[in-house]
């Protein structure tokens, strides 16, 4: 099956539940401002999370109510800035 790809403009968390969500995060998925809060208080699950010992640049991912969300791991603690190395 080929991906399909839609940008929707709304509230991120009233698509519907067959839509997959995706969103960056700190390695020590710390998730404590922004969006990344948000995520973190509707989906728990963080020691599922830490237990995948994502790397930068790797994906970690949970499966919520048959939604599956996944977080792209782009600097090692949360305090860092994103780099492109």
């Amino acid at each position: 099956m080929p991906l399909v790809f839609q940008e929707i403009d709304g509230d991120l968390f009233s698509v519907a539940s067959n839509v997959s969500l995706a969103h960056c995060v700190s390695q020590d998925m710390s998730m404590s401002k922004g969006i990344a809060t948000l995520f973190r208080n509707k989906f728990g699950q963080i020691n599922e999370l830490k237990n995948q010992n994502v790397s930068v640049g790797g994906c970690a991912y949970i499966t919520s109510n048959d939604r599956h969300i996944f977080y792209l791991v782009t600097k090692e603690k949360y305090f860092y800035k994103p780099t492109m190395k």
